[in-house]
């Protein structure tokens, strides 16, 4: 350790009694020093009587480290803590063959009259949370049967159009309700295209579906110089479905811009339908669809899947049960007994993807009481 001379004594060494008074030597740093200064602290205190122990000091000569604990952080006044309130709402994130959804639980009914304002803002992706649709979870309008809980389920499209009913959505808000401990391996949901009864068997999620509308064949569409056939059926959702020849042929159909012209056709109106493209192989089913109300391609569509399996039954005579390979690489089962039969049942399975608050001020021009919207 070299001497620090401060004064003209050019002859002090360290081992010398008498240092020159003008003179500072420090002192190795100590091994173990009790509260010694953690990285935050500020080492470069200016004082005049200390030395700083740092051995590769190479600045002013008077100045040393001086502790400065880290002060704790104020635990939150109980008026600021985190609750949901006005302008918070609490939201599960779900999906099912990549379709997602955000559940929103509104048994209490506050939501009411909110629901399309609210999906439009929730479901609108780089603002939003984003989603394909928002499933709201309601009480009963009617009691089910034989004491099988029953639950409202409202669905409505990222755009805010209250749709009928939505299969990946019910499976989703299905293991909802379970996990919320509302049900255990039977309940009924209350749709606006009829009661759908959902069981838990073997690790799937099994809807039984109302009975189908009347089908319809060879609907021609016409797109760029050409007539796409389309077979249509409504399963409480209207779906239109175009068979192509291999799956080749379904990776090179136009969904998103033959799915945009076809949805609004007269044929398929008012109510517009879910356009479908279907190619057979090996025994099953390959679909790709363009959704009304999301208005592009999903990765994913239920009922699609239960259209393309009635109409492919219909069309080729395909038995029961047929899987439907959908866009995300999962597969739907579907069983049926005919394309008018009782039996028609949707089965596949759901995951959780998140939950959480949305943040104050998101939606308070929606969530905000009306004693305080007029305050």
């Amino acid at each position: 350790m070299r001497c620090m001379r401060w004064g003209a004594a050019s002859n002090c060494r360290r081992r010398r009694r008498s240092t020159p008074s003008a003179i500072t030597c420090p002192s190795p740093r100590p091994r173990i020093s009790p509260r010694w200064p953690s990285a935050a602290c500020a080492w470069w205190t200016p004082t005049t009587t200390w030395r700083c122990w740092r051995s590769t000091c190479r600045r002013r000569r008077r100045r040393r480290c001086r502790w400065r604990p880290q002060p704790r952080r104020p635990e939150p006044a109980a008026n600021q803590k985190k609750e949901q309130g006005d302008g918070m709402l609490h939201f599960t994130k779900m999906q099912a063959c990549g379709n997602d959804f955000v559940i929103v639980d509104d048994r209490a009914g506050k939501l009411a009259g909110l629901e399309s304002p609210l999906a439009a803002l929730l479901c609108r992706r780089h603002f939003g949370i984003g989603a394909d649709g928002m499933l709201v979870l309601r009480a009963a309008s009617r009691a089910a049967p034989d004491g099988v809980p029953a639950f409202g389920m409202v669905y409505v499209n990222a755009d805010g159009l209250v749709g009928e009913m939505c299969g990946n959505g019910a499976r989703c808000l299905a293991a909802f309700i379970r996990r919320a401990g509302l049900a255990r391996e039977h309940l009924v949901l209350d749709t606006a295209a009829g009661a759908v009864e959902v069981r838990f068997q073997d690790g799937e999620i099994v809807l039984d579906l109302p009975p189908p509308g009347a089908p319809r064949d060879d609907i021609a569409v016409h797109w760029r110089g050409r007539d796409w056939l389309f077979d249509a059926i409504d399963i409480g959702v209207p779906h239109a479905v175009s068979f192509v020849d291999s799956r080749a042929a379904l990776a090179a159909a136009p969904v998103a811009e033959l799915g945009r012209h076809a949805r609004h056709h007269a044929a398929f109106m008012p109510r517009g339908a879910n356009i479908n493209f279907v190619a057979l192989d090996q025994g099953r089913l390959y679909l790709r669809t363009y959704e009304r109300g999301v208005e592009e391609e999903t990765l994913g569509c239920g009922t699609g899947a239960t259209a393309a399996a009635l109409l492919a039954h219909r069309r080729f005579g395909l038995p029961s049960p047929l899987t439907v390979v959908t866009s995300s690489g999962e597969a739907l089962r579907i069983r049926f007994d005919g394309i008018a039969g009782k039996l028609l049942q949707l089965c596949g399975g759901a995951h959780f993807v998140a939950e959480g608050e949305t943040c104050p001020g998101f939606a308070d021009h929606l969530l905000r009481s009306p004693a305080e919207a007029t305050a």
